[in-house]
């Protein structure tokens, strides 16, 4: 009998739950302007100077969506935008290019979107860099004051391990007026830049001394030494 009761009791309490389940409800979808991704993260090769990112969005609503304001955290990013007037059902981009001169090591950069979009006045965009540093150069800067001895300032140029140096050489359009001797560094990974000036009258401005420093890997990077003779 108690048996009897127990199945008729598990029974019930499955059919009740049968009964009182629901279909699962449907999740809405996202209305106004709708991004696709809103962050990006690059790694750049050795010699690559710069990145770029779309970040794709799509106007789900019904009413046209205005972007009002564009703004970056940092004047080494450039923000295009074809159109800032969406249309209902229309889709779109953001493109934003990183110039990675200088840099190394990561670089987070934001994008601020502002529109009239009452659901999401307020976009964030975010670009993630990663820029591999690949040479140690100092100093970057040599000069000689008026009257001092014209003797050779010493430039150290380093490769990083893990890449490999394979060879420096002086670009085509090299500081003229300058004695320039590319020498043996600490190790084959290293070198020596020793600059002389050989011009007798003071110079009027800075010059620059470009190298061109192959990697094993087959990159070829340009580096900028600036140099000011005597003035």
């Amino acid at each position: 009998m108690r048996l009897i009761l127990y199945f008729c009791f598990i029974t019930f309490t499955l059919a009740s739950g049968a009964a009182s389940g629901s279909e699962p409800s449907e999740v809405p979808s996202p209305q106004g302007l709708v991004w696709t991704a809103t962050s990006e993260r690059i790694a750049l090769k050795p010699g690559q100077t710069a990145a770029e990112a779309t970040f794709k969005f799509k106007n789900q609503g019904d009413h046209a969506i205005q972007i009002t304001q564009v703004r970056s955290s940092c004047g080494c990013t450039v923000v295009k935008i074809d159109d800032k007037t969406i249309e209902p059902g229309k889709e779109g981009g953001v493109v934003v290019a990183f110039n990675a001169t200088g840099r190394h090591g990561r670089q987070i950069k934001h994008i601020i979107i502002r529109t009239n979009d009452p659901e999401h006045p307020v976009t964030t965009l975010t670009m993630d860099v990663a820029i591999p540093e690949v040479l140690r150069i100092q100093p970057t800067f040599v000069h000689w004051q008026i009257g001092d001895p014209q003797q050779p300032r010493t430039v150290q140029v380093e490769v990083l391990k893990p890449y490999e140096l394979a060879d420096i050489t002086l670009a085509d359009d090299a500081a003229k007026d300058l004695d320039i001797a590319l020498l043996p560094g600490e190790s084959d990974n290293a070198r020596q830049v020793q600059i002389k000036p050989t011009a007798t009258e003071p110079a009027a401005a800075m010059t620059k001394l470009k190298l061109l420093i192959k990697l094993k890997t087959g990159e070829t990077l340009e580096q900028t030494i600036h140099v000011r003779p005597p003035q």
